[in-house]
């Protein structure tokens, strides 16, 4: 189904090596959810439990994804990301941790809310270090005009995380944040205490770009 939004991702899905290959074809099933249109997900099922849901939004080879799985064994963490060579990574690392707690979705955030999503089931969203677009802004994953859809899926105080080594980026998210009623700031500009320095991160600290985190609380 088309929808009337821009992709917020590079087109380029990567490539794997075969080791990557392997993995996903041989571990998905246990780890991966796959969307079936018009087929809206029961989460209690994909778990095995009902739990607190945190979603991880293009979470990149899973640094972020697996520490707060860690911290949080008694929540259920989604990882949402459409680049096949972090999901391959991300896999890696749940195994290796024997993670239990932790479903991995190949795809688009806004069409999974708005098509897979029957319900408010957000606990806490992250969204660390999205591509920037300095370029073309109106693909940015945080606009005035996707708050919506997170709010729609989202249940009363939920708490969600943005991290950006973009300073225009940062400038842009926090004016899209604070213009709508139905969220708090809540420790703004404050580092997310359970995120860990990805290699992403590391290098943007080494070339002198300022990192800005934003935490909002949903009282919708």
């Amino acid at each position: 189904m088309k929808h009337p939004w821009k992709p917020s991702y590079l087109r380029n899905q990567g490539v794997l090596t075969p080791a990557q290959r392997r993995i996903l074809r041989e571990h998905w099933s246990s780890y991966g959810i796959t969307l079936d249109y018009g087929t809206p997900i029961d989460w209690a099922e994909q778990f095995g439990r009902n739990a607190p849901m945190l979603f991880d939004i293009g979470f990149g080879r899973g640094e972020s994804l697996v520490s707060v799985a860690k911290a949080r064994p008694d929540w259920n963490i989604v990882g949402v990301e459409v680049h096949r060579p972090g999901i391959a990574w991300a896999l890696r690392r749940v195994m290796a941790e024997n993670l239990t707690n932790i479903r991995l979705i190949r795809g688009d955030i806004l069409w999974l809310l708005t098509d897979f999503v029957t319900s408010p089931i957000i606990s806490e969203m992250r969204i660390f270090f999205p591509e920037p677009w300095p370029r073309a802004p109106e693909r940015r994953l945080v606009r005035t005009d996707t708050l919506e859809t997170f709010a729609n899926a989202s249940v009363p105080g939920a708490v969600w995380r943005f991290a950006t080594d973009d300073s225009t980026y940062a400038a842009h998210a926090k004016n899209a944040f604070n213009s709508v009623m139905y969220l708090e700031p809540i420790d703004e500009e404050t580092r997310c205490p359970d995120r860990p320095i990805t290699v992403y991160e590391s290098k943007g600290q080494q070339a002198g770009r300022t990192i800005t985190d934003l935490q909002y609380r949903y009282n919708g």
